[in-house]
């Protein structure tokens, strides 16, 4: 049921408008004819990341406890902007859009507080967000939102990563 919700609700290939242009072969191909490496819900188990279905379950549980301790909530709302900054300034702008140039202590403590928010590497979290951009609204996109709310938000991170 919770795979349900997070795969995404919209599998079936029928009423989607066509993808933009596709930037590797500069051929235009509706979105309902590209190949899904996972068309069928639910997915196969060898599809799914079980570590990482294990991990974001834990990490949920925890954080639910936590909200019996004022200490929890309080620490919860001190790093909240912090490591949103971390994100949003230093993986999302200066990493993955390479949008300003920082100085080694200014990107060492971005990397830091980065770090706290829980969002894997800044490596992985540029790339996979670039490979998002260049491939926007086709099935290369890792957070392919025709896919549904679900799987551009988290059930991407539940289904291992497709080569092509």
């Amino acid at each position: 049921m919770v795979l349900a919700a997070l795969y995404g609700s919209s599998l079936s290939r029928a009423n989607t408008e066509e993808s933009s242009l596709d930037t590797l072969t500069k051929t235009t191909i509706p979105y309902k004819d590209q190949e899904r490496k996972c068309s069928s819900f639910p997915p196969p188990l060898k599809d799914i990341r079980f570590t990482m279905a294990t991990y974001i379950t834990l990490t949920q549980l925890l954080g639910f406890a936590g909200i019996f301790f004022v200490a929890t909530i309080w620490w919860a709302f001190i790093l909240w902007p912090i490591t949103g900054f971390g994100i949003t300034g230093g993986a999302h702008r200066l990493w993955a859009h390479r949008s300003y140039k920082a100085s080694f202590a200014y990107r060492f403590v971005v990397m830091l507080v980065n770090s706290c928010a829980n969002q894997g590497t800044i490596f992985h979290w540029a790339r996979d967000h670039r490979t998002h951009h260049f491939h926007s609204e086709t099935v290369a996109d890792p957070h392919d939102a025709i896919r549904g709310f679900w799987f551009a938000h988290m059930g991407w991170l539940y289904l291992k990563k497709d080569p092509r």
